[in-house]
């Protein structure tokens, strides 16, 4: 009789071990995620995942969770255990399809793996066609495989959904630099000035306005290897700006603060007051660019 109650205290005290091991953390997943998202913020990227790493499947918040394991995975460059928390949410959460495809692209496109990065951007804009974001992150992979004609096409897409924004302006205008095409980079780069004279890349456009209004041997040399396009014409307006009828060459690209003064756009202003579109059917985004400048210069007159 002794020896069974001594069993059966061994046996409760066994079983409250093991459950008091087993007992999850009690947490509030808000404040945790709360607490992720600032780490995050200060660059502390393995900080944050181990405070996500706390929150689990049984959570209401799991799916943020995830999300955000995934994104802060991305951050700190471990981007196959960012696509693995992508993959299970997509297996968890399909209804977040759009996002999981999405963060599973930037991924492979950071493995240099960019042909799998378009695929899976293709596979997120099923869900969400509209997303500006994701259409310009399948142009950056295009842009990275050196499929220029493709990012553009991308670029311009997210230009028609959001033309607010800047990043865009910046690639479609430095792709047409690549290609030989003046007067459409000088359009892409001053809008991308325009819109926000403070953006991540306001140093490169105004550097490349520069060498445009110089017409320096880059630009010749990128001129030289230009393919005739269908696409608009600006073949005229191009031999202007190259024989520098059409521009100061005393132009200052770094006054960019007030807009009277803004010599990117004096100088784009000088140019599409030459320009006409060709291109008869359509509306594509150079016209938007010279509709929008011509606009601009009547309301300043």
């Amino acid at each position: 009789m002794i020896k069974l109650i001594c069993l059966n205290v061994v046996s409760i005290f066994i079983y409250q071990t093991i459950s008091a091991q087993q007992a999850p953390e009690l947490i509030n997943s808000a404040d945790v995620i709360a607490q992720g998202t600032k780490q995050n913020d200060d660059g502390n990227y393995k900080n944050a995942i181990k405070l996500y790493s706390k929150i689990s499947r049984s959570d209401t918040n799991y799916s943020d969770a995830l999300h955000e394991l995934a994104y802060s995975s991305y951050l700190d460059s471990q981007f196959n255990e960012s696509i693995n928390y992508a993959e299970k949410g997509l297996e968890l959460f399909p209804e977040n399809s759009a996002d999981w495809y999405s963060q599973i692209a930037n991924a492979y496109d950071a493995l240099t793996r960019h042909a799998d990065a378009i695929s899976y951007y293709d596979s997120s804009l099923k869900f969400n066609p509209y997303s500006f974001l994701t259409w310009f992150n399948k142009g950056i992979a295009f842009y990275n495989f050196n499929k220029l004609e493709d990012a553009k096409t991308c670029f311009q897409k997210t230009i028609l959904i959001n033309p607010y924004h800047a990043s865009s302006h910046y690639y479609l205008g430095y792709i047409c630099y690549r290609q030989g095409k003046i007067p459409q980079a000088m359009l892409s780069f001053s809008t991308n000035l325009l819109i926000n004279p403070d953006n991540r890349y306001k140093s490169q456009s105004i550097y490349y306005l520069s060498c445009l209004s110089k017409v320096t041997d880059e630009v010749n040399e990128n001129v030289s290897k230009a393919v005739a396009s269908t696409d608009d014409n600006f073949d005229l307006q191009q031999e202007i700006i190259l024989s520098k009828i059409s521009l100061d060459t005393n132009i200052n690209y770094r006054l960019m603060l007030k807009i009277q003064s803004h010599a990117s756009y004096r100088c784009c202003l000088k140019s599409c007051s030459l320009m006409q579109v060709i291109r008869a059917s359509g509306i594509n985004t150079m016209h938007r660019y010279l509709v929008s400048y011509t606009r601009m210069e009547n309301l300043m007159h």
